[in-house]
């Protein structure tokens, strides 16, 4: 995923910002410190349960966390939809056929065919290629919506 370093600035901005360490965070979130040390150090990046969990203790977006936006607006989100929903939704408001979102975002037909009929469920790192090329937010795109 591209975003890395990205979602490790955001983070550790939050942390320095909300005054919290990597225990604070694993006692309010359940992420383990172990997990936690390695996104603050870049070497990985959150699962979408994961990114939803410092969402939530953060009250920012997707986007803000993953480097689609710059400003981050003090947020709260619940979850309304699923993925699929959202990725079907979006396919039929932009007229953008999946052969198109393909080439835009490198994702393979296959996989997009496999979202689009409900069989699997894209990855937080698919998600922000969407994102990143259709015309949806991260947070739209995982099903949630500001509270």
């Amino acid at each position: 995923m591209e975003n890395e370093n990205t979602f490790q600035d955001a983070f550790l901005e939050l942390l320095l910002i909300h005054k919290m360490d990597v225990r604070a965070l694993s006692e309010k979130t359940g992420i383990s410190q172990s997990r936690l040390y390695a996104y603050k150090s870049g070497e990985h990046i959150p699962s979408y349960e994961n990114a939803a969990k410092i969402s939530d203790v953060f009250e920012c977006s997707f986007d803000y966390l993953f480097g689609l936006v710059d400003e981050r607006q003090q947020e709260r989100y619940i979850l309304t939809s699923t993925p699929t929903e959202r990725f079907r939704k979006i396919i039929m408001e932009s007229g953008l056929t999946r052969y198109k979102i393909s080439k835009l975002t490198g994702i393979t037909e296959s996989k997009l065919s496999l979202w689009f009929a409900g069989k699997k469920i894209p990855e937080l790192s698919s998600l922000y290629l969407l994102a990143k090329n259709l015309p949806c937010s991260l947070d739209y795109l995982a099903g949630r919506d500001k509270i």
